[in-house]
């Protein structure tokens, strides 16, 4: 008998550690910022995450000059979406972000849209069996 609580207690602790991993946003999608994101089309350097996340987009999407590691998203298609950019809190480490404005190098990065008012930025590439 003592079995059945026991079990019964450890599919609700399952079920609710699973919804605590699955995303239920927006959209999210992995990118590379490379250089050509940290500069806009006219040459000008961008000093902001998110004027950089935008020109990532916008390479994507406009230029049709993704990077290597660069995904697609569902969102971001749109000048109109892409202008979540400017009004967005993005909430990423300081340190990620610092990487991202001013590197030389290439920086592996996931960006999950929970709203248009609510964008976080972690390190790497999303896992592919995020839902």
């Amino acid at each position: 008998m003592k079995k059945i609580p026991f079990f019964l207690g450890f599919v609700i602790f399952f079920f609710f550690s699973c919804a605590l991993y699955a995303y239920d946003g927006i959209t999210f999608y992995g990118a590379e910022i490379s250089q050509s994101d940290r500069f806009n089309s006219d040459g000008q350097r961008l000093t902001t995450v998110s004027d950089i996340l935008r020109q990532d987009r916008a390479n994507y999407y406009v230029y049709g000059k993704p990077n290597k590691h660069d995904q697609p998203d569902d969102y971001f298609t749109t000048k109109a979406h892409r202008d979540i950019f400017d009004s967005a809190k993005i909430i990423i480490d300081p340190k990620l972000a610092q990487e991202i404005i001013y590197s030389n190098q290439p920086v592996l990065i996931s960006v999950f849209v929970y709203s248009p008012t609510e964008i976080h930025i972690e390190p790497g590439l999303p896992d592919p069996h995020t839902d």
